[in-house]
C-alpha cells in the first residue's frame, strides 16, 4: 500500500474500483443523476445500502474508518466506477463512506431497481462477478503491501 499526499494508504485509483464499461452502460441507462452542486456525501459506511451510485465524471473519496472513528484509507474513484457494490449484492452495510466532490457527475440506482435489472439481464451477472473479484484482488495486494 502507498502512502498517499494526505499521509493516509491509497491505492492507484485503477485498483480501488475497477470498471466494467458494459456493466457501468447498463446500470447508468436505468439510473437517476444526482446533482452536486456542492460536495455530497453519498453513503456513510455502516449504513444499510439503499442502492448504488455511478461516477460519470468528477471527485469521489472513498473513506474507510478504523473502528475507532479514525481515517484508516482514502481511495479516489475514477469516473466509470460503480461505488456500493458490494453492499448491494451482499446486503450488508456499506463498508466505507463516499464523498462526491462539488460539480461532479453521478447517478443512482436503487437497490430494488439494480436486483430487477439484473434478474432481466442475467449476462449482467459475470460482469458483477468480474468487479467484485477484482475489488478482491486489489484488497489483497493492499494488505500483502502494507
Amino acid at each position: 500500500m502507498v502512502t498517499g499526499t494526505s499521509g493516509f494508504p491509497s491505492l492507484p485509483r485503477y485498483a480501488a474500483f475497477p470498471s466494467e464499461p458494459v456493466l457501468f452502460r447498463s446500470l447508468v441507462f436505468h439510473a437517476q443523476k444526482i446533482r452536486c452542486d456542492e460536495d455530497r456525501t453519498l453513503f456513510k459506511q455502516g449504513d444499510w445500502p439503499i442502492g448504488i451510485y455511478l461516477v460519470r465524471s468528477g471527485a469521489v473519496q472513498a473513506i474507510v474508518h478504523g473502528e475507532d472513528g479514525s481515517v484508516a484509507a482514502i481511495l479516489h474513484a475514477n469516473p466509470g466506477a460503480v461505488l456500493g457494490l458490494p453492499a448491494a449484492v451482499s446486503n450488508k452495510p456499506y463498508s466505507l463512506s463516499a464523498l462526491a466532490r462539488q460539480g461532479s457527475d453521478i447517478a443512482f440506482i436503487s437497490k430494488d431497481d439494480f436486483e430487477i435489472l439484473v434478474q432481466s439481464m442475467p449476462e449482467l451477472s459475470f460482469a458483477i462477478l468480474k468487479v467484485l473479484a477484482a475489488e478482491v484482488q486489489a484488497a489483497r495486494a493492499a494488505l500483502v503491501n502494507s
